[in-house]
């Protein structure tokens, strides 16, 4: 190879003393050839890459935006002091999700009821309700077919003191897991772990209303204690009764004053929280749809899956039983329990009170003075020892009791 011969590696122009507007003067610089005089330095190599460089800075960035702004799919806007205030764009999800399918098994989601709440309850309240209260509330989504359902006890045309069964339909349909192994320690707290999967448990959803109903029935002056299945869930595990669909609470009366329960002041605090107050032959007390975690108990697909009703049948939902627990009068010193399934079942004054305490999930709440007489009388001398109904039911009859009582069905 001759001295002036280029090897694969003078291709690149030198970069030697010549700027880009120098002119060639030496023949033996390879930067000049015959016929170019004056040619300009350039490295043509690296001009496509720099324009490489700016297309992945630019390009991507902006084609992103373009795609952004043409088809949004969910936008969240939420307002500090209201906790549903969910928007969603033109494209949103669930317009994505009923393209295509009947009308009755379309998803919709139900308007805001944030004005029927009092969030000062749970922003004040233990850690529980104030966790409620800082958390945005998930919007309670319906299939078209159960819209009703969206409406609550505000489309109940029945005054709530007026016993029908037909106030049943306007509780919140909850279809819960009542599996023992599941659910025998679960808490309301597990509520708000979105780790946990649907069904919910209903101990869970049992655990918050009872302490929701029972703190309300303090508020009005009730004298409220724990009483039937869940005074022996206390007892016997310290949790509710895992398989259960409600949970029973007591009040006492006395023969010269009204019922707490019956006071408007006690259905307008449980409303203002999410829940509905209701008689059908007794007081009961059901979550409603405008509760801030109805989003979060309802499961849509319930109804689907299982052939469900859509909306809450009697005795068809989670729920508080509530019991008058009256004096008696006259010569007896003692009371009466209301509902009770054996006939004229009578409480001595001294099995009632001083009233005693039961923890149920660690809390402390306010039960019968004597509750091992009251559970042996209402659920046998082994009440420690679960049992099935028809198993209770003739234990019950065996015993016989005190020889006076007769025993009727059990209360559903």
């Amino acid at each position: 190879m001759s001295e002036h011969s280029l090897g694969p590696h003078d291709l690149t122009p030198n970069p030697g003393p010549l700027s880009s507007n120098s002119e060639c003067t030496s023949a033996s610089n390879p930067a000049c050839s015959e016929g170019h005089t004056a040619a300009p330095k350039c490295h043509w190599r690296r001009v496509p890459c720099l324009l490489l460089l700016v297309a992945i800075s630019f390009v991507p960035g902006y084609l992103l935006s373009t795609l952004r702004a043409e088809r949004p799919l969910l936008r969240l806007s939420i307002d500090p002091s209201n906790y549903r205030s969910w928007e969603t764009a033109p494209t949103t999800v669930i317009e994505r999700i009923n393209r295509g399918k009947p009308r009755d098994l379309r998803i919709m989601k139900c308007p805001s009821m944030d004005g029927e709440l009092d969030m000062s309850y749970y922003r004040n309240g233990d850690f529980f309700q104030r966790a409620i209260a800082d958390t945005p509330a998930k919007p309670l989504m319906v299939y078209e077919r159960a819209r009703e359902v969206c409406d609550g006890p505000r489309s109940d045309e029945l005054d709530p003191g007026q016993s029908s069964r037909s106030h049943w339909k306007h509780c919140l349909p909850l279809h819960p897991n009542r599996n023992q192994s599941e659910c025998a320690a679960a808490t309301r707290s597990s509520l708000l772990d979105p780790r946990v999967l649907k069904p919910v448990c209903a101990s869970a959803v049992l655990d918050m209303l009872t302490v929701d109903v029972y703190r309300a029935m303090e508020e009005v002056g009730c004298q409220s204690m724990l009483t039937f299945g869940t005074a022996l869930g206390a007892v016997r595990n310290g949790t509710h009764v895992p398989w259960t669909e409600d949970a029973d609470l007591a009040y006492v009366t006395s023969s010269n004053a009204s019922p707490c329960v019956e006071r408007k002041e006690f259905a307008g605090l449980l409303r203002s929280r999410g829940y509905f107050a209701f008689k059908h032959d007794i007081w009961r007390v059901c979550i409603g749809s405008h509760h801030p975690l109805a989003g979060q108990l309802y499961n849509i697909d319930t109804s689907i899956k299982k052939n469900k009703s859509r909306l809450c049948g009697v005795y068809g939902c989670i729920y508080v039983d509530l019991y008058a627990v009256s004096e008696a009068g006259g010569p007896r010193l003692g009371y009466y329990h209301e509902a009770h399934h054996i006939s004229g079942f009578f409480i001595p004054s001294e099995k009632v009170f001083p009233a005693g305490s039961a923890s149920l999930n660690g809390m402390a709440f306010a039960t019968y003075h004597d509750v091992d007489w009251f559970l042996s009388r209402s659920y046998g001398k082994d009440y420690a020892k679960p049992k099935s109904r028809s198993q209770w039911t003739e234990d019950m009859e065996r015993e016989k009791l005190d020889g006076q009582h007769t025993i009727l069905t059990l209360e559903n």
